[in-house]
């Protein structure tokens, strides 16, 4: 990171670095590494051409490993070439070639090295919809005075149903991060590929620093530094981002047509993005951001963030040249306000960017205490920004990169509103500061089910308490039994409709065998085939009870555990059934 790149001779010392740590890739038998340093190497182009014959050599042995003759041959071939301004003689060279001759057969006789990480694929159909590209065509989007944008299962979706794909309109990595994580996507990474002009990040490929350095870095790349001393936070680096990856000609370009979004009524305005993506910026700016609800105290202190944001944006050279005077040309001021309105908007639309980590110390008989799924940047995604939130919700989401992933975490019918989470979980944090939460960060007071009915935190759920809607369709009513005592047949008070309680018990009986069984699996590392069976149990338990239940819970939160080990893991994760 810190070794200069602006000479010859400083390049060839990064390339010497480079090709140092290939080496150690190569006799730990991380080949693919290997091979993206060797690519490293000759983007510098400085390397010592006397040793080059080195690079190409180890370049080769990895394709041999990897059984790809005809890159092995190439690569052999310049090894070959290079040996020439090696100094060595003519003799030497024609035994060095023998010998790799032999070796060479020695290598093929060997099969590739397996590869003990744990592999967990996806199958899953996931077809788009038409409008909203990120999302399923099984859910729309709507929106009303009260409850705003939100979306709706157009369809029966099963638990675990992949819903959401969408890239990141914009990421930034939290600062203690930027050393040991990706810029450009946010991969943890001991591979790093540095800026050429500032040690202040890293990349993961020569391929994500060549996207960062003609975009966004290009300008970041002078005033980060001083952006993260003065302890901005993730939204600042974000409402920032979004404008350093694009050009200022691009918002100039946009802003007549902005003014004109602007007149439209909010509703009209919304249902005109079409194709609704991730990339387009119009899906950005007409995000939520609750202005009129703001006091002149917090605007006041967005429009200093974005004076002192758009101050730094000036001393690279996205306005073309910095001219330090009190007075903001007609651009710096658009660019200011959106700036401002980004702030805004993002203080109610941001997603944190989260990795497996493993903790420090396993308590004892906790099996879940080995890791912690941690916050390592934020995001944004117009397409899951609007989800609405309940403490009882119904997805759960994790990223593969910066791309953000969402599944369903129970059965949703037809018609019913599909809900995310903000945070607060009423498993796990009581009524009163979810709602106290919800009001200071987000403005607004929860009536989910769980706020609205007063539902018991998980500890707090008696194990032998039963749930069960009454058996005639669309009555209400749900009669609350004790496993230990209970009459086989029930009278509901509302209808008067008979329950019978056998049919119901015996599919619930199903569970002793299924869960043990998933739980082994989930034990094992085995997360695909314990997914299966834990949405069995779930399907079960959804059918014939009602929440809060404390099995329902217990099984969603495997099921999250199982859906985040898809996700990202730092370069040291171990996995709990190695540990």
């Amino acid at each position: 990171m810190h070794c200069p790149q602006d000479s010859d001779s400083s390049r060839e010392i990064l390339a010497i670095l480079v090709a140092n740590r290939s080496a150690t890739y190569f006799e730990i038998q991380e080949y693919r590494k290997v091979l993206n340093d060797i690519d490293y190497i000759m983007e510098i182009d400085k390397y010592p051409k006397h040793l080059m014959h080195k690079i190409w050599l180890r370049k080769a042995k990895c394709y041999d490993v990897l059984q790809n003759e005809k890159s092995a041959n190439e690569a052999y071939s310049q090894a070959f070439h290079y040996f020439k301004y090696s100094g060595f003689d003519e003799k030497t060279i024609s035994d060095k070639i023998a010998e790799i001759n032999k070796i060479r057969e020695k290598i093929k006789e060997k099969l590739m090295p397996h590869d003990l990480s744990v592999s967990m694929s996806n199958d899953e159909l996931f077809t788009p919809c038409e409008v909203y590209v990120a999302s399923t065509n099984k859910i729309s989007f709507e929106q009303d005075m009260a409850q705003g944008r939100y979306a709706r299962a157009t369809e029966d979706l099963p638990a675990g149903q992949i819903i959401i794909q969408e890239n990141a309109h914009c990421s930034v990595l939290s600062t203690e991060n930027f050393s040991t994580n990706c810029q450009n996507c946010s991969v943890s990474t001991t591979q790093i590929f540095a800026c050429p002009k500032c040690p202040t990040v890293v990349f993961c490929s020569s391929n994500c620093e060549r996207i960062a350095n003609r975009t966004y870095h290009k300008y970041e790349c002078v005033f980060l530094k001083t952006l993260i001393e003065s302890g901005a936070s993730i939204n600042c680096l974000l409402a920032l981002r979004i404008i350093t990856q694009k050009n200022s000609n691009f918002f100039m370009d946009k802003r007549k047509l902005l003014r004109d979004f602007l007149k439209d009524n909010c509703k009209k305005t919304f249902k005109k993005i079409n194709p609704y993506r991730a990339e387009d910026y119009n899906a950005v700016f007409f995000l939520c951001r609750n202005e009129f609800s703001r006091n002149k105290d917090e605007l006041l202190h967005y429009s200093l963030m974005s004076v002192y944001l758009l101050e730094l944006l000036k001393t690279s050279d996205y306005f073309h040249e910095y001219v330090q005077n009190n007075n903001l040309s007609d651009e710096e001021s658009f660019v200011a306000s959106l700036i401002l309105r980004h702030l805004e908007l993002l203080q109610f639309n941001c997603h944190e960017i989260a990795e497996l980590k493993n903790t420090k110390e396993m308590k004892e008989n906790d099996n879940e205490s080995c890791y912690k799924l941690d916050c390592i940047g934020g995001a944004l995604y117009p397409t899951a920004a609007l989800f609405n939130h309940s403490c009882d919700p119904s997805i759960v989401r994790y990223n593969i990169g910066n791309k953000l992933t969402v599944r369903t975490i129970k059965p949703i019918k037809a018609g019913e509103i599909i809900y995310e989470n903000y945070g607060p979980m009423y498993t796990t944090m009581k009524r009163e500061f979810r709602q106290q939460f919800l009001k200071q960060r987000y403005w607004f007071e929860c009536l989910c089910p769980p706020c609205a009915e007063y539902w018991p935190l998980l500890d707090k759920m008696d194990e032998n308490e039963l749930r069960i809607s009454c058996a005639k369709e669309r009555c209400p009513y749900v009669f609350v039994i004790n496993k230990i005592d209970m009459n086989p047949f029930l009278i509901c008070e509302y209808c008067g409709n008979r329950t019978n309680l056998f049919p119901i018990l015996k599919n619930l009986m199903n569970l002793q065998t299924i869960l043990p069984n998933a739980e082994q699996l989930y034990e094992n590392g085995n997360y695909p085939e314990a997914i299966k069976l834990y949405l069995e149990a779930l399907n079960i338990l959804f059918k014939y009870l009602r929440p809060p239940c404390p099995d329902m819970v217990k099984v969603q939160q495997r099921l999250r555990t199982c859906f985040v080990h898809y996700g990202n893991k730092s370069f040291d994760y171990i996995p709990r059934h190695i540990l």
